[in-house]
């Protein structure tokens, strides 16, 4: 038996991440993918972003840090523990129950990151929808709950090692709404998740561009959005170009380049390349474009090869005196 509401109306969810200090440095181009997305919209709760175009996946929410926390405090009922805008990852799994508003008429409901950009999140939760289990995804960069009474509360259920009443209680990032916390409530409350490896988590420690599933990782290979989708290219065992395509990228941490580009030129796009530091308007996702593409990233690779030699020449030198 399923957790999945059973209201005959459409699939809607409710993305609610709270964001404040300064604006992201990418954030047009996170905008920019969510263009063609349906069955969700995000609610931002921010003290530092404006629209840079009218967007019908967004909804901007003019608040502070301390609204938030006296809003998750009444959800909780409970003091928490909220100086700086980091910790707010702890309190995610709360936030349906902070902002009920944000969740009229909506069959889900969620929380992500800003650091993303978006593929076909529609047809990857529809896929999801189809299997019949209970939650879409675990990572805190996105994760959405069927809009219950019993999800909404799922925070509270007793697991083994988790505490929510420490979490609250301390400045200290806990990791509560992934590994920390709700995975392990998730498992003592039966609930079934869909965590199957939709998404490119990027590993924010190299200069190319490296997937954390190492099973899924490749060599050679090169990420692209292109109308509305996350697509990779990549070379095969026999040096033959293949590609797949996931729900979304996350660029966690990783120091991109601010685009200049105008607002114009970045709504009439169709395709950015996501280069390791930096993206690229692409006029069209070609077969030179995605050359052009590998070769970038392999370059990339190759200084993550020379920074590890460096590393190890420095450690045996140290070693041997």
């Amino acid at each position: 038996m399923t957790d999945q509401p059973h209201a005959a109306g459409p699939v809607k969810v409710a993305m609610i991440v709270p964001y404040f200090g300064r604006r992201p440095p990418y954030f047009d181009v996170w905008l920019k993918s969510l263009e063609r997305i349906r069955h969700f919209h995000w609610h931002l709760l921010t003290d530092c972003i404006d629209l840079p175009w009218p967007s019908e996946q967004v909804t901007v929410h003019r608040t502070t840090l301390a609204d938030c926390r006296a809003a998750i405090e009444r959800a909780a009922g409970q003091p928490i523990t909220l100086d700086k805008p980091y910790k707010l990852c702890d309190y995610r799994p709360v936030y349906g129950l902070a902002f009920p508003a944000l969740l009229d008429g909506c069959s889900h409901w969620g929380y992500g990151d800003l650091d993303l950009l978006m593929g076909d999140v529609d047809g990857f939760f529809e896929r999801f929808l189809q299997l019949g289990q209970d939650k879409f995804l675990i990572r805190g960069h996105c994760s959405v709950f069927p809009n219950t009474p019993r999800m909404l509360t799922l925070f509270r259920h007793a697991a083994p090692d988790v505490s929510f009443d420490r979490v609250a209680s301390t400045n200290e990032a806990c990791f509560f709404d992934e590994w920390g916390g709700m995975a392990k409530i998730y498992r003592a409350a039966g609930i079934t998740v869909y965590n199957d490896p939709i998404m490119a988590d990027i590993y924010k420690d190299r200069a190319h561009l490296s997937l954390t599933e190492k099973a899924m990782d490749r060599s050679r290979q090169a990420f692209f959005w292109h109308e509305g989708r996350i697509r990779r290219f990549f070379l095969d065992a026999r040096g033959d170009v293949q590609d797949d395509e996931f729900c979304y990228i996350h660029l966690q941490k990783r120091a991109m380049v601010e685009p200049a580009w105008s607002a114009a030129e970045l709504q009439q796009a169709s395709c950015i390349e996501i280069r390791p530091d930096r993206f690229a308007l692409v006029p069209a996702l070609t077969s030179e474009a995605v050359r052009q593409a590998l070769q970038a990233n392999a370059s990339s690779l190759w200084r993550d090869l020379q920074l590890y030699r460096q590393k190890a020449t420095k450690k045996l030198k140290n070693y041997f005196g």
